[in-house]
């Protein structure tokens, strides 16, 4: 896999908990992409150095002296994983922060759907689309018509988003972001439709009305992982 432009290799263990680790073997730079998977380590299929997930040499079978191992140790990296994603620190293991729970994690697994898109952009040019609502109206507009209680006038959600193009824009600063509202008018009597959308520094965006998160990932300059993520409080979204 590639994240932030560095080369790295994702593996479950036997006992179930995923690795992640650089891709080449501290020995002589062979991929472990291309390892054995043995047991919670990776041997690698050059020289047959065994590696743990966190690093730590096990085996080095090409080297008389079986103390060098303890001379060496991989750049491994903490992992959690949480409702069909992987989160990767990509720092010491000594100098791991908490990171922030989102509302779909309060939930079953089977309630939340996560669905990896990889694009050709750098990932703000992925961002700038999630914090513009102008163009819903126009890129989205069949998935609008298909909204519950869509009608042609003004008076639904999709059917207002559509009906008015230029939405007026209105941000509020957060200690983590902002959120920006999307006001547009119904009518000649005042009444309009306000959708709040939260940017959650520095990849994540809340999308109204409720239950959609959307998540721009770096692989590298050119490429961008984007990450739709439904929730639902109240069923499943799983194919069971």
């Amino acid at each position: 896999i590639q994240l932030f432009g560095e080369q790295l290799v994702a593996f479950r263990g036997h006992d179930g908990k995923v690795g992640v680790m650089e891709e080449f073997c501290l020995h002589r730079g062979a991929s472990l992409a291309l390892a054995r998977n043995e047991d919670c380590a990776l041997r690698c299929i050059f020289h047959g150095w065994k590696i743990a997930r966190d690093g730590t040499v096990l085996e080095t079978p090409n080297v008389a002296d079986d103390s060098a191992k303890k001379r060496y140790r991989a750049k491994a990296y903490p992992v959690e994983e949480s409702h069909g994603l992987i989160w990767v620190f990509l720092g010491h293991a000594g100098e791991v922060i908490p990171r922030p729970r989102y509302q779909w994690e309060t939930l079953p697994e089977n309630q939340c759907l996560v669905l990896p898109v990889d694009l050709s952009c750098n990932w703000v040019q992925s961002l700038e689309g999630l914090v513009d609502s102008a163009h819903t109206g126009v890129l989205h507009h069949d998935v609008l018509q298909k909204m519950p209680g869509y009608i042609s006038s003004m008076g639904s959600d999709g059917a207002a988003m559509q009906g008015n193009l230029a939405p007026r824009l209105e941000l509020e600063r957060t200690d983590f972001g902002f959120h920006y509202g999307a006001i547009r008018q119904l009518d000649q009597a005042g009444n309009a439709q306000v959708r709040v959308t939260a940017y959650i520094a520095p990849f994540l965006c809340l999308i109204p009305p409720t239950g959609m998160a959307f998540m721009a990932v770096p692989l590298n300059d050119t490429r961008t992982r984007f990450y739709n993520i439904w929730w639902s409080t109240d069923e499943r979204l799983d194919s069971g």
